[in-house]
């Protein structure tokens, strides 16, 4: 499986799965070769399976992360916004723009991974796994990524 695919399954493994979004792309390798995450092999992906990008789509219009992405759909176009500074980007073509929203998405996620990474997160063992007094659940950090 490919970086783009492993990378455009995501919504639908966290679905399935009880692992958290963060878990999902440490496992999929994006943080050690991030620049290998292109847009046009995402859209080659979701072209393969076009359910993804309905997927990536609900995800994306869930998103109000502070510096993060996020998607809609209005009157046949997207728009894609980013909550860092107010950057946007207006496309037609659904698969394109999912795939402009998802390789922004991972690219705002796996700098906030880096970080925490760098400050001696082990990718084996999340902060939740470490702590004791708190029971896992693996969508917390969506709405505390600073705590990862």
């Amino acid at each position: 499986m490919t970086l783009a695919e492993s990378i455009s399954a995501v919504p639908e493994l966290y679905e399935r799965g009880d692992e958290s979004t963060a878990r999902l792309l440490l496992r999929s390798g994006y943080l050690d070769s991030p620049q290998a995450l292109t847009v046009e092999d995402v859209e080659e992906a979701l072209r393969r399976n076009p359910d993804l990008a309905d997927r990536w789509l609900k995800r994306g219009h869930d998103q109000r992360l502070a510096g993060g992405w996020g998607i809609e759909c209005d009157h046949g176009q997207y728009k894609l916004q980013s909550f860092a500074g107010g950057r946007g980007l207006v496309e037609k073509k659904k698969l394109h723009a999912v795939a402009e929203f998802i390789v922004r998405y991972v690219g705002f996620m796996g700098d906030v991974l880096s970080r925490h990474r760098a400050r001696g997160f082990c990718r084996s063992q999340s902060h939740m796994e470490r702590s004791a007094k708190i029971a896992r659940n693996p969508t917390w950090w969506a709405s505390s990524p600073a705590l990862l």
